[in-house]
């Protein structure tokens, strides 16, 4: 379990340095990332979960997300690909603009609403799982253009393998998170945590933010804060750094 804290905290950095490059060199106002659990041709994906959001307006995004995994996940144009069979891992990259977009309450909810051009996905397929990592920007930026795609493609051993360690590391996730929650519950350093309070210790010391946490925990981002805030001051730390530190010290 030692080895999935560290490691997932590097996880967590990868997105928010992709979303950095990605902005910086596309564009991009946003990044989601999602995994597809239990996928096959012939039925839905048994459960989405949201990895990673990255974005300039969080909160919209989130919005999105929430809508997307609740119910327009199954009007995405990408989702044949997502669910096409495999053997062995393999990747694509697709990308989209708004107007090519079929489906119409898809193409409004999700993107001329917030006035989004478009999106590029790299889909890693697994045999039994996806993944896929999609890049967003404004309509003031246009669509990306071939150049664009061509260079996100000639990323994608580097992304893949990325995804590929990601899958590893968050595929025990849930009982990594209920281990150590149990870990801080237990704590004898004055009022003890609530379950609530000892969750999401959890998913800090695993290197998700609060954004990620409220998506996981299907809360808004402002009660995450709250909770963060009073299980800091309960445990007498100020940082992610001493919480992980504190973690480790009871550690056996």
């Amino acid at each position: 379990m030692l080895a999935n804290v560290i490691s997932a905290i590097g996880t967590e950095h990868f997105y928010k340095t992709l979303f950095t490059v990605m902005r910086t060199e596309i564009n991009a106002c946003q990044l989601v990332a999602h995994r597809f659990k239990g996928v096959s041709p012939y039925q839905m994906p048994k459960k989405i979960e949201p990895l990673a959001v990255e974005a300039d307006d969080s909160a919209s995004c989130l919005k999105r997300v929430n809508e997307y995994i609740e119910k327009l996940y199954s009007s995405d144009p990408f989702l044949n690909i997502i669910m096409a069979p495999t053997a062995t891992a393999n990747v694509r990259v697709e990308a989209i603009s708004t107007e090519q977009m079929a489906h119409n309450e898809y193409r409004e909810r999700l993107f001329s609403s917030s006035e989004l051009a478009g999106k590029i996905s790299l889909i890693l397929r697994l045999p039994e799982d996806a993944l896929s990592i999609s890049i967003y920007r404004k309509n003031s930026q246009g669509s990306f253009s071939a150049n664009e795609i061509t260079r996100i493609s000639d990323m994608g051993a580097i992304l893949t393998a990325a995804l590929e360690r990601h899958c590893s590391l968050k595929r025990d996730a849930s009982g990594d998170i209920t281990s150590i929650a149990k870990i801080f519950s237990g704590l004898s350093l004055g009022k003890p945590l609530s379950d609530r309070e000892s969750a999401i210790c959890a998913y800090i010391t695993l290197g998700y933010s609060n954004l990620a946490i409220s998506l996981h925990l299907d809360v808004s981002i402002h009660t995450v804060s709250t909770y963060r805030r009073r299980a800091y001051a309960k445990l007498n730390v100020t940082s992610q750094a001493e919480v992980f530190n504190l973690l480790l010290k009871h550690m056996h």
